[in-house]
């Protein structure tokens, strides 16, 4: 199939922008732009001591039709995503700096709504239903402090997409498996305000082993800090 795993939510918003112990919630919105798609995503999650992470994510995207090579320009599509994230080290090698390193896992379902193409194995106009898949890998954080209260922190991450994904012809509905591997290279800079609370900018750069195009995505968010 022509797409799959359109994007990569596994990764945590909430605990790299904590202090190490300190709970809190979090939530961001952003865009994401691909060269065949482009749509919206909001995050909302809960952090456990600045350890262990419950997010949930919504995405929405409309398709390009020359750029897709679908057959309309008015395809979309609606994703949800749950994840849970383990920091299993933190460690401050110097005052001003902070190395995180995380496990993630989860599981996300995309829908597709008028997403048809022309099938060049059957020559049939096909409609791509959507996909369901599980997600595991690795998130990590370097997360610089620039002042008391502005810290700049890059970041990489790659999932493993274990999936199925379905779609139909006039002769019926199918199903077909697929896996592979995505990765996030990212930046952030945010701040820390008066009560502890942080707002912060991220940007990411995604790929994969997939058919789906690279894309970026650029995102504002806020972390309430436990006091």
């Amino acid at each position: 199939m022509i797409i799959v795993c359109l994007t990569l939510p596994a990764v945590s918003q909430i605990s790299p922008y904590l202090e190490k112990g300190k709970s809190g919630f979090g939530l961001n919105a952003g865009y994401e732009q691909a060269n065949g798609f482009s749509g919206m995503l909001g995050n909302l999650g809960f952090s456990y001591k600045g350890i262990f992470d419950i997010e949930a994510n919504v995405f929405s995207d409309g398709y390009y039709k020359d750029a897709e090579g679908i057959l309309r320009d008015d395809a979309t599509s609606l994703g949800f995503m749950g994840c849970i994230n383990w920091w299993l080290l933190r460690k401050q090698p110097t005052p001003m700096a902070e190395v995180l390193v995380g496990l993630t896992a989860g599981v996300e379902h995309f829908a597709y709504n008028k997403y048809t193409y022309l099938d060049p194995g059957t020559g049939e106009n096909t409609d791509y239903h959507g996909s369901t898949d599980g997600l595991f890998g690795f998130d990590s954080r370097v997360k610089f402090r620039l002042d008391d209260s502005w810290s700049l922190m890059p970041g990489f991450a790659v999932v493993y997409s274990l999936g199925t994904e379905t779609y139909s012809d006039v002769n019926g509905d199918y199903s077909s498996m697929y896996n592979g591997f995505m990765s996030r290279q990212g930046v952030s800079v945010s701040k820390r305000l008066d009560k502890g609370n942080i707002v912060y900018f991220e940007a990411n750069h995604y790929t994969s082993t997939f058919d789906s195009h690279d894309y970026y995505e650029a995102k504002i968010g806020f972390v309430f800090s436990q006091k």
